[in-house]
């Protein structure tokens, strides 16, 4: 008769509570998410971050996971930049000459940004409202969501250039007026909570700068 295993009773429930642990912490981040972008950083108590969480407040459980608000600020930042940069590498992959026309795989490129600003709307709202308590981050926030997905997108930019489907100008400098005018866009209409700006609403803001961009040939 085979002799039981004595680690196997203690294996299962250390990994459970590892899993558990990890999951409370997500949820602790999810919660941070939330409030800092709809209170601040300053205003949101750790007794209301344990409540969205699913924890007893008041009890401590928050610091079982992190040691502060700070800690838990700048954990939450570096989260949701490389989910930014991912998401963003995935779509990059996605569109790329998929659609087989210039113009159109462009207006979807735009229309897929704009929808990560507002899949990221409240990191956004977090990264400008807490910018001096971020400081520390600010490296690793630009390199990843500003310089690396500006330098890959410039370099589809200036393939489309080189095959005449758009205007010939600098790429870089081309691409960040493009980036520049969405999160423009974007940001107005959430200051303004309205879902055009001057009679333009979002779909037509996006075609109008596509048709700013090609190159239309006559028939």
């Amino acid at each position: 008769m085979a002799a039981p295993n004595r680690n196997s009773s203690s294996v299962a429930p250390a990994a459970e509570l590892t899993r558990d642990r990890r999951q409370t912490r997500e949820k602790l981040l999810d919660a941070g998410l939330r409030l800092f972008a709809q209170k601040g950083f300053d205003g949101t108590p750790i007794s209301d971050l344990e409540r969205a969480a699913g924890l007893r407040s008041g009890t401590g459980s928050f610091y079982r996971h992190f040691s502060g608000k700070e800690e838990l600020l700048h954990e939450l930042v570096a989260r949701e930049t490389a989910s930014y940069a991912e998401l963003a590498e995935m779509h990059a992959r996605t569109l790329s000459g998929s659609l087989g026309n210039a113009r159109a795989e462009l207006v979807l490129k735009l229309r897929v940004i704009m929808h990560m600003f507002e899949q990221k709307s409240d990191f956004i709202q977090i990264l400008i409202r807490e910018e001096d308590k971020l400081s520390e981050d600010a490296r690793s926030v630009r390199r990843m969501l500003v310089e690396d997905s500006q330098q890959r997108d410039s370099r589809e930019l200036q393939k489309m250039m080189e095959a005449g489907h758009v205007i010939r100008m600098d790429p870089h400098a081309l691409w960040n007026v493009v980036t520049s005018a969405l999160m423009g866009h974007f940001l107005a209409k959430r200051y303004f909570h309205v879902s055009t700006l001057a009679g333009v609403d979002e779909e037509h803001f996006i075609n109008t700068l596509a048709d700013l961009l090609t190159i239309r040939r006559e028939a």
